[in-house]
């Protein structure tokens, strides 16, 4: 279901109800996530949706310049739209484009992408949901070669998955000479298992020793009863009582 409400942060409001996938908390998790931009840096945001990641890291890192890219045309209109609102138009765009077809004369210092990662038999019948959650139109593989071909010789990838997910995407990385160097790792509480990882990839570069973090989004069972390494990640984009 649509929500009919914009999602609203400290320094931003972002309508979500056209695209396929709705604002969760990866979307927040990856927009608030340290990345290494510098000015001028030429920035690609890989199935950017209505441009939540993008828009975060822009408000952080106003000196980069950003391309969201999303196959759907209604995702990509709102994308527009919330860049425009925000006052982003300068040094943020949005284009409808296939990834796999996408090129550009220059390559991308920073990629970051939270992509589709289902793969069970029981699909959606909504299209558009199909290919906002499922590797229907974008595979790891495709995703893989499509960094492989526009990131930068020194340039870094960043990507959220679940851990099984994380693995396996690795996995198919390393084919192409894309190798992980930074993790962040993702609990529910402390003791349970891993749900999420951010992994920080460059080319080329095979690390012997992978920066790795740990990361509990909550401190007790209680909703919203959020850990202070949380409230610390998003502070600059969420009040906490």
């Amino acid at each position: 279901m649509a929500s009919p409400l914009p999602f609203i942060l400290e320094n931003l409001v972002i309508e979500h109800s056209v695209s396929p996938m709705k604002i969760g908390t990866d979307a927040l998790l990856l927009g608030a996530y340290p990345k290494k931009i510098f000015s001028g840096a030429n920035c690609l945001d890989i199935g950017s949706g209505c441009g939540i990641i993008t828009l975060m890291t822009a408000r952080l890192n106003p000196e980069g310049r950003y391309t969201c890219v999303d196959i759907d045309e209604g995702a990509t209109a709102e994308c527009n739209h919330n860049i425009h609102f925000n006052g982003m138009s300068e040094y943020c765009r949005a284009v409808c484009c296939d990834i796999t077809r996408f090129g550009e004369a220059y390559s991308f210092d920073v990629i970051f992408s939270n992509p589709p990662f289902f793969d069970s038999k029981v699909k959606p019948q909504k299209k558009d949901l199909l290919v906002a959650k499922h590797q229907e139109l974008l595979s790891f593989t495709d995703l893989a070669k499509a960094v492989n071909r526009l990131l930068s010789k020194s340039g870094f990838f960043y990507i959220i998955l679940p851990g099984k997910e994380a693995v396996e995407f690795e996995k198919i990385a390393s084919s192409f000479s894309i190798h992980p160097v930074g993790k962040l790792f993702m609990s529910s509480f402390k003791g349970s298992g891993v749900i999420r990882e951010i992994t920080v990839y460059q080319k080329a570069v095979i690390s012997e020793i992978v920066n790795s973090e740990h990361l509990f989004l909550y401190r007790s069972g209680m909703r919203n009863d959020w850990s202070e390494e949380y409230r610390q990640m998003l502070r600059k984009f969420k009040k906490f009582d």
